[in-house]
C-alpha cells in the first residue's frame, strides 16, 4: 500500500452519519492480463479549523494581594496561535483589554503565562472579573472561562495577627470578627501563586486558625491571607526560614 500517493485520497467528515459502504476494485477494458491490485487505507484526520479548540489550557487561575490581581494560566496544546487579550470587568458583562501577551514561557511541551493588574481603579473595588480572549493566525477568536476575583474589603473590622513570624512548619492566625461565617487561609509568594489553602469555621469573637504542613514550603517570603465571606480581609507579609 502506498500511503503518500495522495493523488487518491479523500477526506469525509458528517457528524450525522455512524456507517458508510466503500467499494474498491477495477475493471480491465484494455484486454491486458496486468494483475490489479486493490486496497483501502483508513487514517485520522484533524481539521484544526472546525470544532476544535486551538488552545487547550492546563489551569487559568488568580490571586489578590494589596489591590494587585496576578493572573497565571498555562496551556498544554497551541494550534495556531496568535497571541492572548486579557480582559476586565467590574460588571461582569462588558470587558475591557487591559493587556497582549504575544508569548509565554516554555516547560516541556506546556506553556506559561503570567500578567499583573496593578490598575489604581482596583483600589476602590470589591470583586473584579478576568477572561482570556484568545486569537488565532488567522483572526479566530475563542475565550476562556471568566474568573470572578474579590478583592480586600475596605469596610471590614477584621484584622490578623500572625505568629511567629519567621515560622518553619506552622502558623497561628488570630483574628475578631463580627459574625458567624467561613474562612479561608491562603498563603502566597510574592509573584502571586497560590501555595497554600485551608478552610476554616469563623465565630463571631475571638478566632484563631492553626496552620499545619508548611514544612515543604521553600524558605522565602510569602504573603499570608485571609479571606472571609468570599473578600479578602486583611494580607501580611510573612518569612519561611
Amino acid at each position: 500500500i502506498d500511503t503518500t500517493a495522495k493523488v487518491v485520497m479523500f477526506t469525509v467528515k458528517n457528524s450525522n452519519v455512524t456507517t458508510f459502504t466503500y467499494r474498491a476494485g477495477a475493471v480491465n477494458t484494455g484486454g491486458s492480463s496486468q494483475t490489479r491490485q486493490k486496497s483501502i487505507y483508513f487514517k485520522n484526520f484533524i481539521y484544526p479549523a472546525g470544532g476544535i479548540l486551538p488552545v487547550k489550557y492546563s489551569s487559568f487561575d488568580a490571586a489578590a494581594a494589596n489591590n494587585v490581581v496576578t493572573l497565571n494560566w498555562v496551556t498544554e496544546q497551541e494550534i495556531n496561535n496568535n497571541h492572548f487579550e486579557v480582559e476586565r470587568s467590574f460588571d461582569g458583562a462588558n470587558f475591557t483589554t487591559i493587556a497582549i501577551v504575544l508569548d509565554g514561557f516554555a516547560m516541556g511541551s506546556q506553556k506559561s503565562y503570567k500578567v499583573r493588574d496593578n490598575a489604581a481603579e482596583l483600589a476602590s473595588k470589591a470583586v473584579v472579573y478576568y477572561r482570556l480572549k484568545q486569537i488565532d493566525n488567522n483572526g479566530r477568536v475563542t475565550y476562556s472561562n471568566v474568573l470572578t476575583v474579590r478583592l480586600q474589603s475596605k469596610t471590614s473590622d477584621v484584622k490578623m495577627q500572625v505568629s511567629p513570624n519567621p515560622f518553619v512548619e506552622s502558623l497561628n492566625i488570630q483574628f475578631t470578627s463580627t459574625e458567624n461565617n467561613k474562612a479561608q487561609v491562603q498563603l502566597l509568594t510574592v509573584t502571586g501563586q497560590k501555595v497554600f489553602t485551608q478552610q476554616a469555621t469563623v465565630t463571631k469573637g475571638s478566632n484563631s486558625i492553626q496552620v499545619q504542613g508548611l514544612s515543604k514550603l521553600v524558605p522565602g517570603m510569602y504573603i499570608a491571607q485571609l479571606i472571609v465571606n468570599g473578600s479578602v480581609i486583611d494580607n501580611q507579609k510573612i518569612i519561611k526560614n
